[in-house]
């Protein structure tokens, strides 16, 4: 895994992300899919999708705030696609795209669970409705905006959009989270 301050400086080494990153209101985090922890595994994404031919780099970039366990409603991933994502020849696989999407809605979730901004330490994805807009080319690096709507209670509604560089909508996704009690 990548530490940090090495994903920062990949990143800025491309014009618009670079904008992203020097933005001095804006934290860096690795995304909790790619934060090894001791007592939890997310074997997708810490093994199977982190290699230089699929996903070698994801970074989570959000607004800083004063208070610890305030919410975040935004945040922004970056990811550097590869080749062996590919469902066509230079082309993401749906399934890859659709994965990437919950993935990052989901790193929102857990960013907020750790800050103690949410009611229940698991969530699950009850829904998520895909619209494919064009395709996601691959090599490339994209972002996904995330936006967390509505809270109610257990249930999140969250949106996510996945750009290119140029801030072109490649794919949108909504989706339903609900709250679990406890572990899977």
């Amino acid at each position: 895994m990548p530490a940090i301050v090495g994903l920062k400086k990949s990143f800025a080494s491309i014009p618009w992300c670079s904008e992203l990153l020097n933005n001095p209101d804006v934290e860096a985090c690795i995304p909790p899919c790619r934060a090894s922890r001791k007592d939890i595994t997310y074997e997708l994404w810490e093994g199977t999708l982190n290699t230089s031919n699929t996903i070698p780099e994801f970074l989570a970039l959000y607004t800083k705030t004063e208070e610890h366990n305030s919410r975040i409603h935004n945040i922004k991933l970056l990811a550097n696609l590869n080749n062996g994502l590919d469902g066509f020849p230079g082309v993401c696989h749906g399934g890859m795209v659709a994965t990437l999407l919950d993935e990052s809605m989901v790193s929102l979730i857990l960013i907020n669970v750790g800050r103690g901004a949410l009611v229940c330490p698991w969530y699950g994805t009850v829904s998520l409705n895909i619209l494919f807009q064009k395709p996601v080319k691959t090599p490339a690096t994209v972002v996904v905006a995330v936006k967390l709507d509505k809270v109610e209670g257990r249930k999140l509604c969250i949106t996510a959009c996945l750009q290119d560089g140029s801030g072109k909508a490649l794919a949108k996704a909504s989706a339903v989270f609900v709250g679990l009690d406890g572990k899977l």
